[in-house]
């Protein structure tokens, strides 16, 4: 199979994964941007300089420092950032595996574009679709960069998956941060989707694994098929 089937390949495995009902009352991830003082389990007011990711008795939020925040709004004021427990537990177990503390289903803080301030990768959902976004460091402040817009808005209510035959539900494509080694051209993140079958054993999707790279300013990426 060459690149470019294998790339459209994997994309479609994404769509697919996504239910196409809209529910334009669900308001799923609205609590995964915290504000900076907020008084909550996770910060106890306290006031982050940085992207921070927190975790405290299975919960999980990105906390996005001020200035961060007042870009990712003006670029939409509709983005929501998925939450935790939007995903499947098959997701979560991923998660675990990786103990840093720069990593999420939902939000990955890198460097980027390798100017030595922390980027932010963000997977979450205005009002009508399914998208990843970068909060990307230019000169003394930042911009948003869109890297995938699905054009569908899933809702993990009702999106069914399976691991290992048992039905679940939840949505079941989660951000990674690469973990081989760097090359020329700089490998950032990387989105994974899970193999999947069902009870009776079929399989009903190959998985993959798509490796976003920053390339000349932009993401660019490269497809796997597992």
């Amino acid at each position: 199979m060459n690149y470019l089937s294998t790339s459209c390949l994997a994309f479609s495995i994404i769509v697919s994964f996504h239910c196409s009902k809209k529910n334009d009352s669900d308001n799923s991830g609205n609590t995964a941007i915290l504000a900076d003082t907020n008084k909550t389990s996770l910060n106890n007011e306290s006031v982050f300089s940085k992207p921070t990711i927190v975790r405290d008795h299975g919960t999980v939020a990105v906390i996005l420092p001020p200035s961060m925040k007042e870009v990712l709004t003006h670029y939409d004021s509709t983005f929501r950032i998925w939450g935790y427990d939007d995903y499947t537990e098959r997701i979560k177990e991923l998660d675990l595996i990786d103990t840093s503390d720069n990593h999420s289903p939902f939000a990955l803080i890198v460097d980027a574009n390798g100017d030595g301030i922390a980027d932010v990768i963000l997977a979450g959902r205005n009002d009508t679709s399914d998208q990843i976004l970068c909060i990307l460091s230019e000169g003394n402040g930042y911009s948003v960069m869109k890297i995938e817009d699905y054009g569908i808005l899933p809702d993990p209510k009702t999106e069914e998956h399976y691991d290992e035959g048992e039905k679940e539900y939840g949505l079941n494509t989660c951000l990674g941060l690469f973990r081989f080694e760097k090359s020329a051209r700089n490998p950032v993140f990387e989105v994974k989707i899970p193999q999947e079958s069902d009870s009776n054993g079929n399989l009903l999707n190959d998985g993959a694994i798509i490796t976003y790279y920053f390339e000349n300013g932009t993401f660019v990426r490269e497809s796997e098929v597992l």
